[in-house]
């Protein structure tokens, strides 16, 4: 009797277990959920957010929400425009005929580098028309190069150079240095190194927005 009684009971029990998986299969079908692989925009820039639904949360309508619309707003197709820096949170709901779904997206919100500029009071630097080095300079095809200013920089010598970077509270300040030929001289975080005589180009770039840079 207790044996017979144990085979129903393990029976039940298995038929329960594939009754549960069942259910959670069925369950995970159907969901919402934002696609993450952004996670960060800068101040005044828009992202498109992209919600993946499956399964019954595919069909009704969406609803979003800002935690923090001072920081980011997001609109009725879930377009958000970082306003500031700083940390939200988006979150988009869907009623469906029996439940309820949501997806939420955290976002940073980045202030970028505006400008990057050298203090130039303590190195030899010339305009490209002064005499002291007009002579030396070779004519380049691209007509803003040929106004750039010009470093006299020794071979063997190292020059440290001090950079200015605005804002100050950038969320993201670090720089990055970069010779044209680095035959003539090379280029490091914060100074330069004549190696042979030459012409090259020194560009001073911003790691978060390659559009601020000093040349």
């Amino acid at each position: 009797m207790e044996a017979d009684a144990m085979k129903k009971l393990f029976i039940l029990l298995i038929i329960a277990v594939l009754v549960c998986l069942t259910c959670t299969a069925m369950a995970a079908g159907d969901s919402i959920a934002f696609d993450t692989s952004v996670s960060a925009v800068n101040e005044g820039a828009t992202l498109q957010t992209t919600l993946i639904r499956e399964g019954e949360a595919a069909a009704g309508d969406v609803t979003y929400a800002s935690s923090d619309p001072k920081t980011a707003t997001v609109d009725e197709n879930g377009l958000i425009t970082a306003i500031k820096k700083g940390r939200v949170v988006i979150t988009a709901v869907v009623k469906a005929e029996k439940i309820t779904y949501k997806a939420q997206l955290k976002l940073t919100i980045n202030r970028p580098v505006a400008s990057v500029s050298v203090k130039t009071d303590k190195l030899p630097i010339y305009a490209a028309t002064d005499e002291k080095v007009a002579s030396f300079l070779t004519a380049r095809d691209n007509a803003e190069e040929n106004e750039l200013p010009v470093l006299l920089l020794p071979v063997k010598k190292r020059y440290q150079l001090a950079t200015v970077i605005e804002p100050k509270d950038a969320s993201n300040r670090n720089i990055r240095f970069s010779s044209s030929d680095e035959a003539v001289f090379t280029a490091a975080t914060g100074a330069v190194t004549g190696i042979a005589p030459g012409e090259g180009i020194l560009t001073i770039a911003s790691e978060s927005n390659p559009e601020a840079f000093a040349r």
